[in-house]
């Protein structure tokens, strides 16, 4: 079976869990007969905004077919849709819930449309998973073709074909985020982390998905008091990114899962060889992993992935041996005469506890400091 047929074949799994957890996904504001909703006999237009801190709600309705052309270009960018007949009665309603986090954007639309159109969609500038929940819409992008749960295109042109009384949900994040978690997963450069199918890899990893989907919704969306925190926000769109970034094929997770790719010492990346350098200039200053991290253009969790990758250890193990090396060539240097001691020598380099640095040295230079101290 090829990845497109497993694909398809993951795509019939189209609603792998009860419908009720799938209704939960979007938060309270956006549930069936919620009163904030406009009564399906009383469609207006409608443009309701709610901002709360970094919270920002939207609900917006037309009532036929040419109101709701203009609201899904202004919600969604560049599209064309088509309807089957000219102008008549309809009722579209979005409804959404966007957050603004320290490194991007994420947030969940529902989207209801009472009658079937046509799309074509320029790429979208968001990743954004779309899972129906009631009714179906086909996406077509290129040879392949998605009615379950999918990864709307962002790196090309695609067609959305919608069925009467369609019921589905969006969940969005900014591009350029997904990007940075994929490039920290990996050792990628961002601009070398990219998606290449609207399906999920398999079936089990799809079900997180929503699950994940479900727990931003009714534990994170609903849940103003933990989104006034900075650090919250920030994990929330981190564990978001994750999740999509391991659930569609995309370079980020063949890079991190393909157990053929070089060595330690052999081809690394650019970030590694960023932070080596940046240990080899600071290695007598107190540096941590956040500093080398930073140097080198990548999250901490991204840069230890990369160290065990490619050189099976981690940064701040590698930052202990260049210290270990520099205090090595300082008691090769020094003379007991002057008044030099491996203890000064040591906690020069930051190793305070005497034993420990003598057992490291004696198991990386096969003597102990004092005999290299005396030679």
């Amino acid at each position: 079976m090829t990845r497109g047929d497993e694909g398809r074949a993951a795509g019939t799994v189209a609603h792998p869990l009860p419908r009720r957890i799938a209704l939960e996904v979007p938060g309270g504001h956006v549930h069936p007969g919620d009163p904030d909703e406009p009564d399906d006999d009383h469609v207006h237009h409608v443009d309701h905004v709610d901002h709360d801190g970094p919270v920002t709600r939207r609900l917006l309705t037309a009532a036929d077919t040419d109101a709701a052309v203009e609201l899904l270009r202004s919600v969604y960018g560049d599209q064309e849709p088509r309807f089957p007949v000219a102008r008549r009665e309809a009722r579209l309603s979005i409804a959404s819930r966007s957050v603004t986090a320290p490194g991007g954007a994420f947030g969940l639309d529902r989207v209801r449309h009472s009658v079937g159109m046509d799309v074509l969609c320029a790429p979208l500038d968001r990743v954004t998973v779309v899972l129906p929940i009631a009714g179906r819409v086909r996406f077509t992008c290129g040879e392949e073709e998605a009615t379950g749960l999918r990864l709307a295109p962002h790196w090309d042109r695609f067609t959305a074909d919608w069925d009467d009384d369609v019921d589905v949900v969006g969940q969005a994040i900014d591009l350029d985020a997904v990007a940075q978690v994929g490039a920290e997963l990996s050792g990628l450069e961002p601009s070398a982390v990219r998606f290449d199918s609207m399906h999920a890899v398999d079936a089990a990893r799809e079900r997180h998905l929503v699950q994940s989907m479900s727990h931003l919704g009714r534990d994170v969306l609903d849940n103003p008091e933990a989104l006034s925190t900075p650090l919250v926000r920030a994990e929330a769109l981190r564990h978001l990114a994750t999740t999509v970034l391991l659930t569609f094929p995309n370079s980020a997770l063949e890079a991190a899962e393909d157990s053929t790719r070089p060595g330690p010492g052999r081809a690394e990346p650019a970030t590694v060889r960023r932070a080596a350098a940046y240990i080899e200039a600071h290695a007598h200053e107190a540096i941590g992993l956040e500093q080398i991290a930073s140097a080198a253009r990548i999250g901490a969790r991204g840069l230890q992935h990369a160290f065990a990758r490619y050189r099976e250890t981690t940064p701040l193990a590698h930052l202990r041996r260049v210290r270990l090396d520099r205090a090595h060539g300082e008691l090769r240097a020094a003379d007991p005469s002057d008044g030099d001691t491996v203890a000064a020598i040591a906690t020069r380099w930051g190793f305070a506890h005497g034993g420990r640095f003598s057992a490291e040295y004696r198991h990386v230079y096969g003597c102990s400091p004092s005999e290299t101290l005396r030679r």
